[in-house]
């Protein structure tokens, strides 16, 4: 199952939500922006993450405008693979089991809401492909553990109280 969220649409998810479909690993959700306007997700709740998020550039996950409550993933696995540039990823991700990240060659995605690991879970967060992934601050932290760098690039950008570990890396820091 697939869902498309094109240049100037919105997909809002306002309650605790399943992505996933029923646990389907094959449940996609593809974003891709115009040169007009963004593909926007927004979430209102934590919502459990089982699937995968494909941003093709122009492409935004962030909370539900006037929420109530902080909108964020639950990473029971899945995946976030990424191309083209403008991607921004600004909610908190929960990890309960490894997830991977996979930025395309002159690919860029900004995370920018924190990587939370659950300690009783295998939390291993993965970045592969040969773009660029930058963990930015803004008061979030990242205490994932270990983070592996199969390839690319690397960016930390103002983080602060923050367990940042660095597993393997055949890439660049």
């Amino acid at each position: 199952k697939t869902v498309n969220i094109n240049g100037g649409g919105t997909l809002q998810l306002s309650n605790s939500d399943a992505l996933g479909w029923g646990g389907s690993a094959t449940a996609r959700i593809v974003m891709q922006g115009d040169t007009q306007a963004d593909a926007v997700l927004e979430l209102g709740n934590r919502q459990t993450f089982n699937t995968t998020i494909e941003m093709k550039g122009r492409a935004a996950v962030c909370q539900l405008a006037g929420s109530q409550s902080n909108g964020a993933i639950d990473a029971y696995g899945g995946s976030i693979t990424v191309s083209g540039t403008d991607n921004l990823l600004a909610v908190p991700v929960r990890m309960r089991q490894a997830m991977t990240i996979t930025v395309a060659q002159n690919g860029e995605l900004t995370f920018d809401g924190g990587v939370y690991a659950q300690n009783s879970y295998s939390n291993k967060l993965t970045k592969a492909g040969a773009g660029l992934l930058t963990l930015a601050g803004g008061g979030h932290q990242y205490t994932a553990s270990p983070v592996d760098i199969s390839a690319g690039t690397l960016a930390v950008d103002g983080l602060k109280d923050s367990s940042l570990k660095i597993g393997s890396f055949d890439g660049a820091v």
